[in-house]
């Protein structure tokens, strides 16, 4: 199975939904009790912790207000599932950051 890929222009604001499905019967039916937690690390191995909002039971988001500091490439994000201070699940996926290549008009 693929790694899923996501691509942004750095510099702007990231905010990610997702929603939780229970992936079998053993796993949580909801996200009650669930922390989470997400971290981008980009190119240059720096990482930016995303605020975590559960939203609903089976959904959520997570945020970073301002990428314009994260170096353009491909970088990695990791979600992390925590139920009772143990890690129950994990995520990774690739972030690719574009430059910006374009000046901002309206700066």
């Amino acid at each position: 199975m693929a790694t899923p890929t996501f691509s942004f222009t750095k510099g702007s604001t990231l905010t990610i939904s997702g929603v939780y499905t229970q992936s079998s019967p053993a796993a949580p039916a909801n996200l009650d009790g669930i922390d989470l937690y997400c971290t981008v690390r980009d190119s240059r191995f720096n990482d930016y912790p995303l605020v975590v909002t559960k939203d609903s039971p089976t959904e959520f988001s997570m945020f970073y207000a301002n990428t314009d500091d994260w170096h353009w490439g491909m970088g990695f994000m990791d979600m992390l599932f925590v139920s009772n201070g143990i890690a129950i699940y994990s995520e990774t996926v690739n972030v690719v950051s574009l430059n910006n290549v374009t000046k901002n008009i309206y700066t």
